[in-house]
């Protein structure tokens, strides 16, 4: 089974299964086996974490978001297991 686990940018332990957010996520339509970083929104696949985080920076911060610098930056990771 295969499990996909929320991280923030200082990185949290994958190894810990409080982290885990989506059982069996190898059956969501959004999953590739090639896409190991996934947008924590919109569940959208990359295959290098600096592009979900543009991805999230482009798609889903805002204005006040940009000023304020409140990035509160989340992105899931794809374990096979």
């Amino acid at each position: 089974h295969s499990n996909v686990t929320q991280t923030e940018t200082n990185s949290q332990s994958l190894t810990n299964p409080a982290n885990v957010v989506y059982q069996k996520f190898s059956s969501h339509p959004n999953f590739n086996p090639n896409r190991l970083y996934y947008c924590s929104l919109c569940y959208r696949g990359y295959r290098w974490r600096y592009d979900v985080k543009r991805h999230h920076k482009t798609m889903h911060e805002t204005a006040a978001d940009e000023l304020s610098k409140n990035r509160n930056f989340h992105y899931l990771e794809y374990v096979p297991h």
